[in-house]
């Protein structure tokens, strides 16, 4: 994958973090994550530089991987220009994790997981403004941490289940949504 990258010149990549350990317990302690991740990417972190590609960590559903100030936290533990984090928004509003703490973790992210839910711990991957997620409150919290990284639209879970004759009208939409949401980052941020 890094070497895909490098060739198709993508200067970055998520890569999810380790969320449970070899017994498959989940890693709830924030010191035993940041522990055990440091390790796990070792030997990531010295093919993403010779392929110059930048490993982005996300907020996850499980564990400490919720946080995103354990991700942040991540980044200083490991501290290497190539890794970084990208910030899931859709995650952090399934376990009702205000836009509002961005404002107190160390690294802003790189990159943004832009998708929305209902707050109820299901991470539907719903077009922005289906669920509950208040984009202003959002962009607002990006302007004032001084957010300047990419943004990956991951309204997904609609087109699994559309039937192929609607897919197109589905994607169009799709389209116009990002189109609007960049008009609408363009304005805020």
């Amino acid at each position: 994958s890094f070497e895909v990258c490098r060739i198709l010149g993508i200067g970055q990549m998520v890569v999810h973090p380790v969320w449970h350990d070899s017994e498959n317990r989940i890693l709830a302690d924030e010191t035993e994550f940041i522990q055990i991740n440091v390790e796990a990417m070792k030997p990531l972190l010295e093919v993403a530089e010779k392929n110059d590609v930048v490993i982005l960590s996300e907020n996850l559903l499980w564990g400490a991987s919720i946080f995103p100030e354990t991700i942040s936290n991540l980044v200083e533990a490991i501290s290497s220009p190539y890794f970084s984090w990208c910030w899931d928004i859709g995650h952090s509003n399934c376990f009702g994790i205000s836009p509002n703490n961005m404002k107190k973790v160390k690294h802003i992210p790189k990159s943004l997981h832009i998708h929305d839910n209902h707050g109820n711990g299901q991470d539907e991957h719903l077009f922005p403004g289906d669920g509950t997620i208040d984009w202003k409150e959002v962009l607002n919290t990006l302007r004032a941490i001084g957010y300047a990284g990419d943004l990956v639209m991951e309204a997904h879970h609609q087109s699994i289940k559309t039937p192929d004759e609607q897919r197109e009208e589905l994607l169009g939409n799709l389209f116009n949504r990002c189109c609007k949401m960049q008009t609408y980052m363009n304005k805020y941020l």
